[in-house]
């Protein structure tokens, strides 16, 4: 909408979802990420908070049921309820959108801790 708002209209053109969010992506297994002020969190096709906004990153849930989220300063696994399955290590950071459709993998970087080269012998 004119304010910068992002709502979804269905394949007809007709506004299903007003515009309410400043940023969403599309539906993936019946929930779209959204995010309201500067958190994210997931909607249904309700346009209700299936799991409220309280992330800085999230992805799309893949077909196993889980999403990668970033919550305080951390790479996390989510389940659709919202609850951490499983927290990444610190070094790992998001580098895409998520989990690849069909797939239970996505990309993630770890960053490698830094070597020490002796210049002397190599």
């Amino acid at each position: 909408d004119a304010s910068g708002l992002w709502g979804y209209v269905d394949l007809t053109g007709h506004m299903v979802i007003n515009p309410a969010f400043r940023e969403v992506r599309g539906f993936v297994n019946d929930l779209a990420v959204a995010k309201k002020d500067d958190l994210f969190g997931d909607i249904d096709k309700k346009s209700h908070w299936a799991i409220e906004p309280r992330f800085t990153h999230a992805t799309d849930f893949n077909a196993q049921g889980t999403a990668l989220v970033v919550t305080d300063s951390r790479a996390a696994l989510i389940d659709r309820k919202g609850a951490v399955v499983k927290t990444l290590p610190f070094s790992a950071y998001l580098t895409s959108e998520g989990f690849v459709k069909g797939q239970s993998l996505a990309s993630v970087q770890v960053q490698v801790s830094p070597a020490l080269w002796n210049a002397e012998t190599g």
